[in-house]
């Protein structure tokens, strides 16, 4: 009983830090837009590919990815931000998301509304120093939040355009997840 107390707890715990990840932006209604290649949910199945982003993603063993309808279930409520991607190990941690967020500040102050998201909504979470990390060769500014001890939130963050282009990693304490991200690469 402890033990499914315990999952339980952490899959509270994450869905909490996925709500707030993904409302940290500013609270006006997104244009409604058609995306320009709308991936179908078999084409899903074997991983994401980006051009816009020049990002690619190659689950590693053992992971699945989100479908359309999926993801759309785990984002509703969520303004300004869309969900590019969602892939995560079969027993459910870790997590990858890659969202893309209108914002006008850069990284650090992006950084700094999720913390303070994370304070409006009393979520007791702690938070490591920012420091730069290198996904597909590229520079992302991000830190770790860790929340009650049991799930930590890997953030990483990018200046796209007029927004952040987030990629984040929700895995239980004590998980490694450094080698999901050397599942990214370039696309070109």
């Amino acid at each position: 009983m402890k033990s499914f107390l315990k999952r339980f707890t952490a899959v509270l715990a994450a869905a909490a830090l996925i709500f707030v990840i993904c409302s940290c932006g500013k609270n006006t209604e997104p244009k409604k837009e058609t995306p320009e290649n709308t991936v179908s949910d078999t084409d899903l199945q074997k991983g994401y590919e980006s051009e816009k982003y020049n990002l690619k993603f190659t689950p590693p063993e053992g992971y699945v990815m989100f479908t359309d309808s999926q993801k759309a279930a785990q984002m509703a409520g969520t303004k300004n931000t869309s969900c590019e991607m969602i892939s995560e190990h079969s027993d459910g941690f870790p997590q990858i998301k890659v969202v893309f967020e209108k914002f006008d500040g850069d990284e650090a102050v992006y950084l700094e509304n999720m913390k303070k998201s994370f304070e409006a909504n009393s979520i007791n979470a702690s938070y490591t120093d920012p420091s730069e990390t290198k996904i597909a060769g590229e520079k992302y500014y991000g830190f770790t939040i860790s929340v009650e001890d049991s799930i930590n939130m890997d953030v990483y963050s990018k200046k796209f355009g007029d927004g952040i282009l987030c990629i984040s990693v929700t895995s239980l304490a004590g998980s490694d997840t450094e080698s999901v991200l050397d599942a990214f690469s370039k696309m070109k």
